[in-house]
């Protein structure tokens, strides 16, 4: 029993109960398993002294490697010690790269050697023994004979397909040649005169290596940046207009995708600063980033405007800029405070109606309120108001239809009003 339930029981008060059994030695359960809690404590505190990891201490005394760090907090390692726990772990890194090397897959490996896929997988990218590397070295027996055997089983199918009938014609070799060469399924059906699908049905009779695949997909991809650089073809990602979910418009035919934009403008042209629109975009070629700047202030100062933002990609995007000679600087909207003042200060409007100032602006969606019947302008109408049956210019306005619906409906089905005073 618990020392209160006891006092309970035989009417005494619970100090003195303390007193008799700190004198006969008798303890409650969890003072019990307290004192087995500290011990485990001291344990773990002398295992740390003598050197051992978190990970081993937590396995000898069954408990959790947090509450293990916990209990050792302040025992620094020497660096003897750190080196003897550290070389389990060099020596199973070891084994998994010969492993690795030897044919062997990932979990497999973890199997093998009891940690995890993710700690296996780790050693062998750093060791450069990763799934692209055997597919470059060659090294895996088991999958390199996988994909030697798909590629007899391909040359066979080609051999059969074309004892059968479907026979591979001058004008197919001429196809593939131009496949060969990096020109895309588009190019070769535009110098053809063939579809798309039918090129790449030509194409697929004929089998390539691997070499020959990574060397079509990175010339294709330079050819298309190329003209898309140039202007040949239409611009994938970057600012399509329309699209944003902020006010939008031209303001002296400058384009602004929010009126974050539209007040950095307006405050830049009235202060005689020189800038444009920043045209194309900028690409890491190793990570294919691609990152699309608002503004350029002479030469290589890009201004970027920011209402939200990731932070990690924004990092991403201003390390390539910088890298690539440009100097960024972002801003975000406590800078743009001063710039919010003047603008409606100096054209007399609202935070709210600041899209007003476009060019030739006029309300793109012009309602009427089902309750007060008064017009009242939207700039985007989403889906989900669209479906809806009754358009309202406020809260306010659709919390009073709501009320008065209510209302009729009780009214109509024959219940009783709700009572307001006290009852009698």
């Amino acid at each position: 029993m618990s020392l209160s339930a006891a006092a309970n029981k035989y009417n005494l008060s619970r100090s003195s109960l303390v007193v008799l059994a700190k004198k006969h030695g008798v303890m409650s359960p969890y003072q019990k398993q307290m004192g087995e809690v500290e011990k485990k404590k001291q344990q773990a505190t002398d295992l740390r002294k003598n050197g051992l990891s978190f990970s081993k201490i937590a396995k000898i005394l069954s408990i959790c490697e947090t509450s293990a760090k916990t209990w050792c907090e302040g025992i620094v390692l020497t660096a003897e010690q750190n080196v003897a726990n550290s070389r389990g772990l060099f020596e199973k890194q070891e084994q998994a790269i010969e492993l690795r090397k030897n044919g062997l897959f990932i979990t497999e490996i973890a199997k093998q050697l009891n940690c995890a896929k993710s700690s296996v997988s780790l050693w062998l990218s750093k060791a450069k023994v990763g799934p692209n590397y055997l597919k470059s070295k060659r090294v895996s027996k088991r999958i390199v004979g996988a994909r030697d055997k798909k590629v007899e089983e391909r040359k066979k199918q080609i051999k059969n397909t074309s004892k059968k009938g479907l026979n591979i014609t001058s004008r197919d070799l001429e196809i593939f040649q131009m496949r060969k060469s990096g020109l895309s399924f588009v190019d070769i059906a535009q110098k053809t005169g063939l579809d798309r699908t039918t090129a790449r049905q030509i194409c697929n009779k004929f089998t390539l290596s691997f070499e020959e695949q990574e060397f079509i997909k990175n010339k294709v991809h330079d050819t298309t940046m190329k003209r898309r650089h140039a202007g040949e073809l239409k611009p994938v990602g970057g600012i399509r207009q329309g699209v944003e979910r902020s006010k939008f418009g031209y303001y002296k035919g400058i384009y602004c995708s929010s009126t974050y934009e539209l007040c950095w403008v307006i405050y830049q042209l009235d202060h005689g600063v020189e800038f444009k629109r920043f045209e194309g975009f900028l690409e890491d070629k190793k990570t294919r980033l691609k990152y699309y700047p608002d503004f350029i202030i002479g030469e290589n100062h890009i201004i970027e405007i920011k209402g939200y933002e990731d932070e990690a990609f924004v990092a991403k995007k201003t390390k390539l800029a910088e890298d690539l000679g440009y100097s960024v600087s972002l801003v975000k909207k406590n800078d743009l405070k001063h710039i919010f003042e003047y603008v409606d200060q100096t054209y007399r409007v609202k935070y709210n109606s600041r899209h007003t100032l476009y060019d030739n602006h006029k309300p793109v969606h012009l309602l009427v309120c089902d309750y007060c019947s008064t017009e009242f302008e939207r700039f985007k109408i989403r889906k989900a108001d669209a479906d809806r049956k009754h358009v309202f210019c406020s809260t306010q306005c659709c919390g009073k239809h709501r009320a008065k619906v209510n209302k009729a409906n009780t009214t109509n089905a024959g219940l009783p009003k709700r009572s307001t005073g006290a009852a009698s």
